[in-house]
């Protein structure tokens, strides 16, 4: 495995779904693409929005920095906008254009059942954009908000052991300081998440990802 896109629709989303996977994957050598749709400003109601926005880009930037991932793109989208903004800001030709600049040989989103809208308009602009250019390589889906996928116990799944990693996955996430709130709504759902995905993969601690294309 040489190149990973990883696309998400907030800063931290990419540490609460695959985090522990994106570590072993840099650990394996593997190149680490990360598109972010939105700068996230909402989400803390008691600052001002560029203030917000400007936080998670310097936290996202740290936690790329201890990943050693390689690009770090946001596109800007508003938050809950996202039906909307799509085709006003030409976000899916943009993620195109990126596909075919980093070359991905799997592209890691997320689950089109997560009860985020946000994220399930992330899922299809994705798809749409991988299916227009023809993409040879795989699509997986992560959860965030969902803690076990009961709609894709058929497909075909993928787990990674990430028992090495998931201290690293949390020390990640404790790196979004603006987003105390998520971690300590999140933080457990995902420690449970992983582990009973560990206890199906014989594992202390694992990643599910379902085969989308």
């Amino acid at each position: 495995m040489k190149r990973i896109l990883v696309v998400c629709a907030h800063s931290d989303d990419q540490i609460f779904g695959p985090g522990g996977t994106l570590f072993r994957y840099s650990l394996e050598g593997a190149e680490i693409y990360t598109v972010i749709f939105s700068f996230g400003e909402k989400s803390h109601p008691l600052f001002k929005r560029r203030v917000t926005a400007k936080a998670r880009v310097k936290e996202a930037q740290e936690v790329n920095v201890m990943l050693k991932g390689k690009d770090l793109i946001f596109l800007g989208l508003k938050d809950g906008q996202f039906q909307k903004e799509i085709p006003e800001k030409n976000t899916e030709e943009r993620l195109l254009r990126l596909i075919r600049k980093f070359r991905p040989d799997r592209i890691l989103t997320h689950s089109p059942d997560d009860p985020h809208l946000d994220h399930r308009v992330v899922y299809n602009c994705v798809l749409s954009a991988a299916e227009k250019h023809n993409f040879k390589g795989e699509i997986f889906c992560f959860d965030v908000w969902t803690l076990f996928n009961l709609k894709k116990s058929n497909l075909p799944k993928m787990y990674i052991d990430t028992s090495q990693f998931f201290h690293k996955k949390v020390e990640a996430l404790k790196m979004f300081k603006s987003q105390k709130m998520s971690f300590l709504i999140l933080i457990f759902p995902t420690f449970l998440r992983d582990f009973v995905n560990g206890l199906k993969s014989h594992s202390r601690y694992a990643e599910v990802f379902y085969k989308a294309f």
